[in-house]
């Protein structure tokens, strides 16, 4: 009996590409991912997304920011390729 799955390993994909490029992200802190992965439509858009991402973190945690988060220079913003 036929497997439902066999039908993908069959699969031949032609074609175009359709939409613009995009530019994956994630925001980290000390290596650790902080936030949902960013998809904007440049590095520019996904560094705003970034930003907002932090600032949204800041205020849910309010004056704990500091203590969980206390070296400002471990936040970066790592681009996939």
């Amino acid at each position: 009996m036929a497997n439902i799955h066999d039908v993908f390993k069959e699969d031949d994909v032609n074609g175009f590409i359709v939409g613009s490029i995009c530019v994956c992200a994630q925001l980290k802190y000390d290596g650790r991912p902080q936030g949902k992965q960013i998809i904007a439509d440049n590095e520019d858009q996904a560094r705003q997304i970034a930003r907002q991402q932090k600032q949204a973190i800041r205020e849910d945690l309010g004056q704990f920011f500091n203590e969980i988060y206390p070296d400002d220079s471990k936040w970066m913003l790592y681009f996939y390729k």
